[in-house]
């Protein structure tokens, strides 16, 4: 069936809904991940009974990920404590700079020496792969018991790694064209976006919350709200800065009114963004979330079993180099506490598959400058890891659930 074909579309749409409630309630009372059962049915509607034809769905891929981060990021704004986010800010950064660079290096040595590859492809590879995505750290996150520091933490970790991740992967897939590769450049372009984003987000999200005041009884401002979010995001990634950043940023001043009402001595008189408009999102988010899973596994495209062997080791890999740096970055600090939660956060998704098929389309465009056989390499190998690093996370995150969480409660019933 052709995947323009409205009722196709429209079947696939409630269905994901269906089972992502049903997935959901599962959740709720074995502990099971529901993302992992999500990803299945993506991948029986995909690869499996070929009812749609991966490749036509490659090209919406960039598009639809800018969708998913910005209302997934924007739901986790509104659910986060400012206070907490500046404390975990230096954590974060930490834990998102040493996985990164120890996963990035680590991918590099291995295709290396693994694959025969020449270290440019080593590095890019690696860092295509090289953090855990936001969307589904947000999903894992929301559904396990953890502090509200260490969930700050690690929803901001996964921010700032996936800019990174953007950012030097691009700048290794320029350097076959220009062979100069300069890490101070880099470094500035990944602060520049992170500032930009997050000084935008906190910006335009306090003037919206005085706006809202003369809009709070109006219909459909919660559709505005949405609206101006779009828009930040847009003109965000047009000036340089982050998208991303700027709608976690945007819901974070949103979810956060009493805190600016105080900062400027202002009266509250109502809630602005109440707990209707905070429903409505959270519906919203939860769709986007289901889809992006199903999406996810519709997408999934391999050509050999030597691929999935080589998938799954680099995905230990990755486990590996994740244990490393929780355990290095968590010395010290409260957060040691839920380190059994936060070895687990290491599901790729999709901004590693929209990188990957860029690679993709850049050695078909370039063929003198990338070989076309090393692209198709790292673009099966990536869908690999994604469904691989998915698995860990859920398995993980299952065992924790059941054997850490019951006593955390026993001794804090607020959990």
């Amino acid at each position: 069936m052709a995947v323009t074909e409205p009722s196709l579309l429209l079947l696939i749409m409630g269905l994901t809904i269906l089972l992502g409630f049903i997935f959901n309630y599962v959740f709720s009372k074995t502990g099971i991940p529901d993302a992992i059962f999500l990803l299945v049915f993506g991948l029986l509607l995909g690869p499996g009974l070929k009812v749609i034809d991966p490749t036509n769905l490659l090209s919406i891929a960039p598009f639809f990920s800018q969708i998913a981060l910005l209302i997934i990021l924007m739901d986790g704004g509104i659910a986060m404590d400012l206070h907490e986010v500046l404390r975990g800010s230096f954590r974060a950064t930490l834990l998102a700079v040493m996985g990164f660079a120890l996963s990035v290096v680590s991918i590099a040595w291995v295709t290396v020496h693994l694959l025969g590859w020449g270290l440019v492809y080593g590095l890019l590879f690696g860092a295509i792969v090289g953090n855990p995505t936001p969307i589904l750290v947000f999903y894992v996150v929301d559904r396990m018991k953890l502090e509200k520091h260490t969930s700050t933490v690690l929803r901001l970790e996964a921010i700032i790694a996936e800019i990174m991740v953007i950012v030097v992967a691009l700048a290794l897939l320029d350097s076959f064209m220009a062979p100069q590769l300069l890490p101070a450049l880099i470094a500035k372009k990944v602060l520049t976006k992170f500032i930009i984003g997050g000084v935008l987000g906190l910006i335009i999200g306090t003037l919206w919350y005085f706006v809202l005041e003369r809009l709070s009884r109006r219909p459909y401002s919660y559709m505005l709200t949405l609206a101006v979010a779009f828009i930040i995001f847009s003109v965000t990634e047009n000036i340089g800065g982050s998208g991303p950043i700027s709608a976690l940023f945007f819901g974070l001043a949103l979810g956060n009114e009493e805190h600016i009402a105080r900062l400027f001595g202002h009266r509250m008189r109502v809630v602005r963004f109440d707990e209707t408009m905070k429903g409505f999102h959270a519906e919203i988010s939860f769709f986007i979330k289901a889809l992006a899973l199903v999406y996810l596994g519709l997408i999934f495209v391999i050509s050999g079993y030597s691929i999935i062997i080589y998938g799954a080791i680099i995905s230990l890999i990755l486990f590996a180099a994740r244990l490393l740096s929780v355990r290095v970055c968590t010395i010290g600090s409260r957060l040691k506490k839920d380190r059994g939660g936060m070895y687990w956060m290491v599901p790729r998704g999709l901004a590693p598959a929209v990188l990957s098929v860029t690679v993709l389309s850049f050695a078909n465009q370039f063929p003198d400058k990338i070989l076309i056989a090393n692209a198709k390499i790292i673009s099966e190998l990536t869908f690999v890891v994604i469904l691989c690093t998915i698995l860990i996370c859920t398995i993980g995150t299952y065992i924790y659930s059941r054997r850490e969480i019951p006593s955390k409660r026993a001794s804090n019933p607020s959990l």
